[in-house]
């Protein structure tokens, strides 16, 4: 008996960390253009996530670079790799030149950028990063977020 419960909880928790990993891969880009900040209902995380964008843009707007084009565009920051969290989803944090911490989402890399899994804290590294719709599962809903698109690692000239 206790045979077949343990074959019974073991295959549940595979199941478990399977249905997790699909979670993961759940990410999709949804239409900005089609979306309003009003389209994106607001719950007590996305109010503070749009809080910490908000004041995250402010203080990112002297160490980010916006290509003229548009805000569609990518930005850049340079800084100190600081490590990475994982929630429902990875977020990397990195250091800028004036001891800010930033974290954004990492969702997609291109197929140029450097893994997260290859960094090591302390590196100087630059993230081509942008702002973008993606509807997330969980929470179940669209929601802007801040997320990387690109890794460089950068040669460390501090001595």
């Amino acid at each position: 008996m206790k045979t077949a419960i343990l074959s019974v909880f073991i295959s549940a928790m595979i199941m478990a960390g399977l249905t997790g990993c699909l979670l993961f891969d759940s990410v999709t880009v949804q239409p900005s253009d089609n979306v309003s900040e009003s389209d994106i209902s607001p719950t007590g995380s996305s109010e503070a996530a749009s809080s910490e964008q908000e004041s995250s843009e402010a203080e990112s707007s002297e160490t980010s670079v916006a290509p003229e084009s548009g805000t569609e565009d990518p930005f850049v920051i340079e800084g100190i790799y600081k490590g990475v969290d994982w929630g429902d989803y990875l977020h990397l944090n990195i250091e800028d030149d004036d001891g800010e911490v930033h974290s954004f989402f990492v969702l997609r890399l291109s197929e140029d950028s450097v893994d997260v899994g290859a960094l090591e804290e302390g590196q100087r590294i630059r993230i081509v990063w942008e702002t973008s719709v993606e509807f997330l599962d969980p929470p179940g809903e669209e929601m802007e977020v801040d997320h990387v698109t690109r890794i460089e690692l950068l040669e460390d000239t501090q001595g």
